[in-house]
């Protein structure tokens, strides 16, 4: 009677062990879908901002004239490069990512955020330089004037889409940030490196 309770018990606890494995797997996977649907909203809205600016800014550049004609002539410059990191952003974003570890997604995660939190300190650092260039203009002769002003405006106008861009991305991702301490509460250290022992909470 003794054995068979003890049959029992080492059952139900490889049960239990089997469960909470699979409970980890999930979250795992649901994050990773998550980043990658993140990527793709980030990256479609990047690049649809990108082709705007470029076919309106080069048409209007053509058709207008003073500082309107500079300010379109930069949008249309700016989003070239826009565009030239979105469309290898959206093809990575779109490419069949094969399952990672916790550990993985884990880590993946927080350079995701890392590199938003830099991108929008560059994004201040765009509006900041286009509002130097506007008052830098100021005094001078009509044509440089123009310029000047004209691709002030422009960057503080890329500068704070970017800005709202990328905070709505970080903001995103950060929905993450629940799932993670879940998946976190469900992980256990021991001597051997990181394992996958679980425990309930």
């Amino acid at each position: 009677m003794k054995y068979l309770f003890l049959i029992l018990i080492i059952t139900l606890n490889c049960e239990k062990s089997n469960a909470q494995e699979d409970t980890l797997r999930s979250l795992i996977s649901e994050i990773q879908l998550r980043q990658s649907n993140i990527s793709k909203v980030t990256m479609i809205s990047l690049n649809s901002w990108a082709v705007g600016n470029i076919t309106y800014g080069t048409i209007a550049n053509f058709n207008s004239t003073g500082e309107a004609k500079y300010f379109h002539q930069m949008n249309a410059i700016w989003n070239v490069v826009n565009l030239g990191i979105g469309i290898p952003g959206i093809i990575g974003a779109y490419k069949k990512k094969s399952p990672m570890s916790f550990q993985e997604v884990n880590n993946y995660q927080h350079r995701l955020e890392k590199v938003y939190f830099v991108n929008a300190g560059l994004d201040v650092a765009y509006i900041t330089s286009g509002l130097a260039l506007r008052v830098f203009g100021k005094g001078k002769p009509t044509d440089v004037r123009h310029r000047l002003q004209g691709y002030g405006n422009a960057l503080m106008m890329q500068g704070g889409y970017l800005l709202i861009h990328d905070i709505a991305a970080i903001l995103m991702y950060k929905t993450n940030t629940r799932l993670l301490n879940k998946a976190w509460g469900n992980v256990q250290l021991s001597f051997n490196g990181f394992n996958l022992k679980l425990q309930f909470h």
